[in-house]
């Protein structure tokens, strides 16, 4: 193997390595503001949003077991290397994607059905908007560097970001209006982000 070679391959595991540290830690946060936030709020859609940071966490985690399991040197059972791991984390973060819009759609239509009062406060809409910031973020980064390295598991990352502005959108949406005219749109708001998320997933 040429030292051009070498370099491109530690290359793409320093930016998948990159990316799935930066996506892991900033989906950690946002993970526990969100919880805090739908909690103090009784916001399912907010709630939910935060477990679909959860799920990114885990995504990001995949990511970054990925490109290290990509990295590795051909073998005796792996005569072409390991590159097909990146393929099937790319797969995986689709479907754990998917099953995420699943729960949160089984929980938005239970928040329909038996929905429960809102209460918006300055916490909540600071933390919905930092949270859509760091998501554009997160896309920006993701994209850039799946160019670079041509990685469909970056492309996915990136894509489930800016699904992600939309979710917390809907969700900022929904705080606004059960905040200043109250009515409760909360779990169909619900809905509809869920559904967008399992469209999204299907297609990556």
């Amino acid at each position: 193997m040429s030292k051009t070679a070498d370099e491109k391959k530690d290359a793409r595991l320093n930016s998948g390595v990159g990316a799935g540290v930066f996506g892991l830690c900033s989906n950690a946060v946002l993970f526990a503001l969100k919880t805090a936030a739908g909690v103090l709020s009784g916001s399912i859609t907010v709630v939910a949003d935060a477990v679909n940071n959860l799920s990114d966490a885990g995504g990001s985690a995949l990511t970054l077991a990925g490109f290290r399991l990509a990295a590795r040197p051909a073998d005796r059972e792996h005569p072409f290397g390991h590159a097909r791991y990146e393929y099937i984390t790319t797969l995986v973060l689709s479907l754990l994607v998917f099953a995420v819009g699943a729960v949160l759609c089984y929980t938005s239509v239970s928040a329909v059905i038996d929905p429960e009062p809102l209460t918006a406060s300055a916490f909540s809409y600071a933390v919905l908007g930092v949270a859509m910031g760091v998501k554009a973020v997160q896309a920006a980064v993701y994209l850039m560097l799946a160019r670079r390295i041509n990685s469909g598991t970056l492309r996915a990352a990136a894509l489930d970001s800016l699904t992600d502005i939309l979710a917390t959108g809907a969700a900022l949406a929904s705080t606004v209006v059960a905040d200043k005219a109250g009515v409760n749109i909360d779990g169909w708001t619900g809905i509809a982000v869920s559904l967008f998320v399992m469209i999204m997933a299907g297609k990556s």
